[in-house]
């Protein structure tokens, strides 16, 4: 028997029916959401954190490499196992929030817990956590700190890495550090937590975060605004942002983006929309319903063929269609597509757009643009429809 052969028997014996190693369980830990595959050896769902230790120690030990996994909705292939296999280390048995202070607004949380779920627990008592990645219905809080995960968000509120005070970490020999005090300052030496933050489970096992939460937002105010060219959009963001308003999201679609969605859905946008930029604001009503003006102003000034503004969470609902119905409509029409986070500078957007367009254009792509415009962070999406298309 070989030596990992061993030490997987070692595991089994240790977490008994918390483990599978059926060839269907096998398969669907294989993948995550980049398609790419890899056929781990062995699946383990520990349930806290000194089962962690333990599993990482035999791993270690036996020299079997462990994968951490959440939802594995990623788009790195981080929770993908290479041609060596290994074993999955899965965070479902790690969902609870261990505590919520109030008066001091953090929150202490095991890996697992699904992001979504937590909004909506700590919307419940009036307070918020901002970091809202697309995948926040599906994705973990592990995977987000894993991957230093943003959100449309990122503009006002910044990333992951800006509300996590601290971590506990299992590392690879089972030894388990906490990398600061739980107090928004703590300038004592390196910032081991920011080292952990966006590692991608490369040097430790994160087994507890503590966040910073914020008073949750009175009010929220929605524009969309529809424009001749994706140049004019993003001058209109750009002096929106001048004008004084920071928003809390600034969404920006290009003509393809729209057209996708127009062909799969009912959606109706004003004729010649060739973009559209989509902003919100949120803080005290009489702030939110200044903020509004302005950006429906600057919108207009800047060349917008239509900018309607609101208030109303139900007619921001149908506003945010036209953004949320990308992916889907993505999906339908193209099985297979190369997508990457590109950020630049703001000015820089319509410069990145057009190379991009041109690099399509030239392989015989189609190609659909949209994102994080307020931060600079835009989704090129590349599509494709089989393994010729892929090679180009």
């Amino acid at each position: 028997m070989g030596k990992i052969e061993t030490g997987l028997r070692k595991i089994k014996s240790l977490f008994g029916k918390r483990t599978l190693q059926s060839v269907e369980d096998l398969m669907v830990y294989s993948y995550d959401a980049t398609k790419k595959t890899g056929v781990p050896d062995m699946i383990v769902y520990p349930e806290d954190e000194k089962e962690v230790a333990e599993l990482t120690k035999i791993a270690s030990e036996y020299e079997i490499p462990l994968i951490p996994r959440g939802a594995g909705s990623g788009f790195a292939g981080g929770s993908v196992p290479s041609d060596k296999g290994g074993v999955i280390l899965s965070t479902e048995g790690m969902r609870r929030i261990k505590d919520i202070d109030e008066r001091n607004m953090i929150a202490i949380v095991e890996p697992g817990i699904i992001t979504g779920d937590f909004h909506k627990t700590v919307e419940k008592i009036n307070l918020f956590y901002p970091p809202d990645p697309a995948s926040l219905e599906f994705s973990t809080i592990g995977g987000n700190v894993s991957t230093n995960a943003g959100g449309l968000r990122a503009v006002k509120y910044g990333v992951t890495r800006d509300y996590v005070l601290s971590l506990k970490v299992v590392l690879a020999d089972g030894s388990v550090i906490r990398t600061r005090a739980m107090t928004i300052k703590d300038v004592a030496g390196y910032d081991i937590t920011g080292l952990f933050v966006g590692a991608e489970g490369t040097l430790g096992f994160v087994s507890e975060i503590t966040v910073k939460l914020l008073p949750k937002p009175e009010r929220k105010g929605t524009v969309l605004a529809f424009f001749h060219s994706s140049i004019d959009a993003i001058n209109a963001g750009i002096e929106v942002i001048r004008n004084g308003v920071l928003p809390a999201t600034m969404e920006f679609m290009d003509r393809t983006a729209i057209a996708l969605v127009l062909a799969t859905s009912s959606l109706e946008v004003p004729p010649g929309t060739l973009s559209a930029l989509l902003l919100e604001d949120d803080g005290f009503e009489e702030t939110v319903l200044r903020s509004l003006k302005i950006m429906r102003d600057v919108c207009l000034k800047n060349g917008a063929i239509e900018a309607e503004g609101t208030i109303e969470k139900e007619k921001a609902d149908e506003m945010w269609k036209i953004r949320r119905s990308i992916s889907p409509a993505l999906a339908k029409i193209a099985p297979f597509r190369l997508n990457q986070d590109v950020v630049v500078l703001r000015t820089k957007i319509p410069e990145l757009l057009k190379k991009a367009e041109f690099i399509a254009n030239s392989k015989g792509l189609k190609i659909v643009q949209f994102g994080h415009m307020g931060d600079g962070n835009i989704h090129v999406n590349f599509l494709y429809k089989d393994n010729e298309e892929e090679k180009r």
